[in-house]
């Protein structure tokens, strides 16, 4: 028996990355009511705020901005961050947040995932780790944001090696957005280490292949030829919009819940909606993608849900 199939855990969601995004799409799940784990590659939670540990990393804009992933409903209310808050004070906030919902248990740290294939036949994700873990989902939300590579590539030593990660290089690893700084870097470079995953969707078709020219998405969180495989917070997001990977969240969990509530277990996007987006995203990437203050008007967003494809697994489209 392989290593593959020996003592795999059978969860609803597999969650990749605990920075605010991941923490908040493990938060939902659970409240949903799905089962789910969230996987981390380093020895604590936080994302960005874990691993560059330099005082002066700050929240791109202010902190009650950026907290809408932590909302009232979370209980941010009872204790918010001062506008000013340096990255200790961060990590310990959202070390905070994870305990007082309880969501510490559904963590896996020091796991880093090293393959993710899908199974047409089954409807779901089997996830290897470089430990030899394997885990087995019927979704899987890749919130690993949209950095070119890993964050522990491009800040130094790493976190465990007490070196002291600047806010320069390594200070886009867990802001989820195509922010300013990211929209230098050109189309190709959002693809993020969802490429280094080693992503592979239906008939094997591999991530970092057909993202070879850049990433091609439907809103900013899935790509056609993967089923159940979701991105929020990844490329192709509104930029610099701080809340965005948060209303991202909880555009993928509300389709989920359509999906279990009609009996329909593969969730996909078709190409024509994709290809909507990407043009529209490649068209606007250097100036922006709002209008106004407004993100602009398109067929793909008018009924967004309506995009996606649901069917029975065995049965896709």
């Amino acid at each position: 028996m392989t290593g593959l199939t020996r003592r795999q855990p059978e969860v609803d969601m597999l969650v990749i990355g605990a920075g605010t995004t991941g923490l908040y799409q493990l938060y939902r799940a659970r409240a949903a009511g799905f089962s789910a784990l969230l996987l981390e590659a380093g020895l604590g939670v936080g994302g960005l705020w874990y691993w560059n540990n330099s005082f002066e990393a700050r929240f791109e804009t202010d902190s009650g901005m950026r907290g809408h992933l932590f909302s009232a409903e979370l209980g941010a209310g009872r204790e918010r961050l001062p506008e000013d808050a340096g990255q200790p004070e961060i990590e310990r906030y959202l070390n905070h947040l994870v305990d007082r919902h309880e969501l510490r248990d559904d963590i896996r740290l020091d796991t880093r995932v090293r393959s993710a294939v899908y199974d047409d036949p089954t409807g779901t994700w089997s996830v290897l780790t470089g430990g030899g873990a394997a885990y087995r989902a019927r979704y899987v939300v890749a919130a690993t944001g949209a950095l070119p590579v890993p964050l522990s590539e491009t800040a130094g030593a790493g976190r465990g090696a007490g070196g002291t990660r600047s806010s320069g290089s390594g200070a886009f690893g867990d802001i989820g957005v195509c922010g300013g700084g990211l929209l230098a870097l050109g189309d190709r470079a959002l693809g993020g280490t969802l490429t280094g995953l080693g992503v592979r969707g239906r008939d094997g078709l591999r991530l970092s292949g057909y993202w070879a020219d850049g990433p091609r998405t439907y809103l900013g969180v899935m790509t056609a030829g993967f089923p159940n495989f979701f991105f929020p917070g990844g490329p192709h997001g509104v930029p610099d919009d701080p809340r965005h990977p948060g209303d991202q969240v909880d555009f993928v969990t509300g389709a989920l819940v359509h999906a279990r509530a009609s009996g329909r277990e593969v969730v996909e996007v078709g190409l024509a909606a994709e290809e909507e987006w990407t043009d529209l995203v490649r068209g606007t990437l250097v100036s922006s993608l709002l209008d106004g203050g407004r993100p602009r008007r398109s067929s793909a967003t008018d009924d967004a849900l309506g995009a996606f494809i649901f069917s029975e697994a065995g049965r896709a489209a």
